[in-house]
């Protein structure tokens, strides 16, 4: 994922992150859009993430939009899931939307207490199902680059096991960062079989061999893999034997 810096006229960082300096940015017009909505569609469409010059407050009366143009992401993706998608949330969606663009500010904004930083990414505070986990991801996905940006410049950085915690719990995002210390949970997984079909496909892409090895997903890996599984992942048939 790359990082611009929507900053005029340039900044420059003293640290080691890989951003692209914009004077002017591609794509938006920094006079009449969203920040927050911008950000979320470049992440989407081009895997880019704007580091704005000022970390402004949501705006909620834009709520409704974002969630609807979420919801037409969810619809578009879910076309290609095995089995019947869950249904969208719209309340994971957003809050997802903004744990993540509140993260990236972050790179640049870190005047803020440890105690403001809990205060500023809380916990999503309803239940988690199925249709929670997929519609999170639609923008979670995504988390693991910037824990990696940040463990880059700093790994002793506060935020880091702030938003580890938080893809504890929504670890479907977070297959492909390595979370050792994590022990997830994987009752609503295995509740759903179009959730469990993406979410044992993606630890094979990802090739995360202590997911795998986990025996409540083993069964399934094995499944998938059947008699090519030496062939595909040598390091899983090794580790069943």
């Amino acid at each position: 994922m790359v990082f611009l810096l929507a900053i005029n006229p340039i900044y420059k960082l003293s640290c080691g992150l890989n951003v692209i300096v914009l004077n002017y940015p591609r794509y938006i017009d920094l006079n009449t859009a969203s920040n927050f909505f911008e950000t979320l569609k470049h992440l989407r469409y081009y895997e880019e993430f704007i580091l704005f010059g000022k970390l402004l407050p949501f705006n909620e009366r834009e709520d409704s939009e974002i969630i609807e143009w979420l919801h037409a992401e969810y619809r578009a993706e879910s076309k290609g899931y095995p089995h019947q998608a869950p249904a969208f949330d719209k309340d994971a969606a957003i809050w997802a939307a903004k744990t993540m663009y509140i993260s990236g500010q972050l790179l640049l904004h870190r005047e803020h207490r440890s105690a403001e930083l809990y205060a500023m990414l809380p916990a999503f505070k309803k239940e988690v199902d199925a249709g929670s986990v997929l519609s999170a991801d639609i923008t979670l996905r995504f988390l693991p680059d910037l824990i990696n940006q940040l463990d880059n410049i700093d790994a002793d950085d506060e935020l880091i096991p702030l938003l580890e915690f938080h893809l504890g719990i929504w670890h479907y995002s977070g297959i492909r960062h390595s979370m050792p210390k994590l022990k997830p949970a994987f009752d609503v997984v295995l509740s759903d079989q179009c959730l469990r079909q993406l979410y044992i496909d993606r630890v094979i892409t990802y090739k995360n061999l202590s997911l795998a090895k986990n025996p409540l997903l083993k069964p399934y890996i094995h499944a998938v893999l059947g008699i090519y599984a030496d062939e595909y992942w040598r390091e899983f048939s090794k580790a069943s034997q």
